[in-house]
């Protein structure tokens, strides 16, 4: 009996894609597929039966509905881990990813450049958030300490553009009794038509860079088809929003093999944006990252490549069985 590849998952929406994959490259009989769905710790396979474990933890499961999905699956994995198996994206990395705070002291850590950062412990109130904000010349974010496809982010213009929204009444509920950062905001090289550029690492080397277009409110960044599509239940993302392109000038891809090699991730998308005065890591996403492959399609009609993440991250997996 051939011991099996295990993708731990919470979005099927997700995880079919890699199953395709697997048949893509025909090894389909490898994979096996565990859904958490939030409520109920799934049943998983026994230990005789495991190879390796790919665990797929994703922040925004809470705002998918399935908020007890991370604490089963880092349980799960740690379960793994304990018994010897060869887990990708392990505790570690499942850790770190929860952790929006400990992400940016590693980066820095790690010498890549970062917004400016003030982690919120347990906000006991608005007059606490404001104390910060004041100290922030320009616009900036609130974000939830573990977030997720953009879930919780706000965006203030200003000192004066937080005070006049929270007197609205609209916010208060979003802060208090929470974990929160906030985070300058990295103005785009491209003031007109702001990006971000998505760096996507298989096996903790680069495959290839997505630019994201993006517009004010909007801070879903995931490229899966099924967020495309709607399908995911946080914000829509269209498709042209997604572009596969090709970078000359970024200085940091040896820090991040680095940072990825200390946070435990092998799969990973890391996203900056580029300014007037260098790139700026914005969000590193080192348990879980998506491909999209409408774009993959659209880079490889213009380029005559055979790109694709979910076939990247199959063969990935199985090169892990032979090296074993």
């Amino acid at each position: 009996m051939n011991k099996k590849i295990v993708i731990l998952s919470d979005n099927e929406l997700w995880s079919k894609d890699f199953a395709l994959a697997f048949e893509e490259i025909g090894r389909r009989d490898l994979l096996e597929i565990v859904e958490f769905d939030g409520e109920n710790m799934p049943k998983v396979p026994e230990l005789e039966e495991v190879a390796l474990v790919y665990a797929r933890a994703s922040p925004s499961a809470l705002a998918r509905g399935k908020p007890l999905a991370n604490e089963y699956m880092l349980e799960s994995v740690k379960g793994f881990e304990s018994k010897g198996v060869r887990v990708v994206n392990g505790s570690k990395a499942i850790e770190i990813e929860l952790d929006k705070a400990k992400q940016f002291e590693m980066l820095k850590k790690a010498g890549i450049l970062i917004p400016r950062t003030v982690f919120v412990s347990n906000c006991r109130s608005i007059d606490q958030i404001l104390g910060i904000v004041r100290s922030f010349d320009d616009s900036f974010f609130i974000k939830p300490n573990i977030g997720g496809s953009g879930a919780g982010i706000e965006y203030f213009g200003s000192f004066e553009d937080l005070e006049q929204k929270l007197e609205q009444g609209s916010l208060e509920g979003s802060f208090l009794g929470k974990d929160l950062i906030v985070q300058e905001k990295i103005v785009s090289e491209d003031e007109l038509n702001p990006s971000i550029y998505r760096f996507e690492y298989v096996g903790g080397d680069l495959y290839y860079v997505v630019k994201v277009n993006v517009r004010e409110g909007v801070y879903n960044n995931c490229a899966a088809d099924a967020c495309q599509e709607g399908l995911c239940g946080i914000d829509q993302v269209v498709e042209e929003k997604f572009t596969i392109v090709d970078i000359e000038d970024f200085p940091y891809d040896e820090n991040i093999k680095s940072f990825l090699k200390e946070v435990g991730s092998e799969i990973a998308g890391i996203e900056f944006v580029k300014s007037n005065d260098g790139w700026y890591c914005i969000d590193p996403n080192v348990a879980n990252t998506n491909y999209g492959r409408k774009q993959e399609v659209r880079y490889n009609e213009l380029n005559g490549t055979e790109l694709s993440g979910h076939r990247r991250v199959a063969e990935y997996l199985c090169s892990l069985l032979v090296d074993s």
